[in-house]
């Protein structure tokens, strides 16, 4: 798979699209612990980290996702933030096995 097509991710972010991928990595690890905690002003904060950046990496998805997060912490819907979670690690995951 040709990520740079897959992703629409500007040729120049190639080099630097593992690390991205690897501070997600760290994400998940964090909205894990949040969602156990109720903790949705810390997802909501992650959510709107992930809104900003994920399309300037060529990531639609990741800031979609992040956007979705927010709206959901907004509402206190903790299974929707728990299901936005899993699709969250989904995403990196099928973005990882891409690129490494």
């Amino acid at each position: 798979m040709d990520l740079i097509k897959e992703y629409n991710i500007p040729i120049e972010l190639k080099g630097v699209i593992p690390g991205y991928i690897g501070r997600r990595d760290q994400d998940i690890t964090s909205l894990k612990t949040f969602v156990a905690n109720q903790d949705f002003d810390s997802v909501s904060k992650l959510g709107h980290k992930l809104k900003g950046n994920g399309a300037s990496f060529g990531f639609d998805r990741i800031s979609e996702l992040g956007g979705l997060l927010m709206k959901a912490c907004d509402r206190y819907d903790i299974a929707e933030v728990k299901s936005l979670v899993a699709d969250f690690e989904g995403e990196v995951n099928s973005i990882k096995s891409a690129v490494l």
